[in-house]
């Protein structure tokens, strides 16, 4: 388990505490007191996750028995946001198995 991962104010496209994962297993991964809050961003597009940001492979990632406790916000005038308590964006033919966010969720588009 990790207690209080913070993130904050980055300008990175992925976001969380793995970023962009290729072929990979990730088992067994506790986060409580997580806090992610992002009030800019600078690429076009962004995923922020608790866990994984971002997948660039199809069919290549496993997610297996993790959760996430906390708080994850973005406010940015980018209007391609992919977020979420495990993963900002599984992909196609990935897996995601036993696994559960608990907390709060917002994203907030700004001008």
């Amino acid at each position: 388990m990790i207690r209080n991962l913070v993130i904050s104010n980055e300008t990175y496209q992925y976001i969380g505490l793995f970023g962009r994962t290729g072929s990979a297993e990730i088992k067994n991964v506790g986060l409580e007191g997580t806090y992610i809050a992002i009030d800019y961003l600078s690429a076009d597009v962004v995923h922020i996750g608790g866990i994984c940001a971002s997948s660039s492979g199809v069919n290549s990632l496993v997610i297996l028995n993790c959760y996430n406790i906390g708080i994850i916000s973005i406010s940015s005038s980018i209007s391609d946001s992919h977020v979420g308590g495990i993963i900002g964006d599984k992909g196609s033919g990935n897996s995601i198995s036993n696994c559960y966010n608990q907390g709060k969720m917002a994203c907030f588009k700004s001008s």
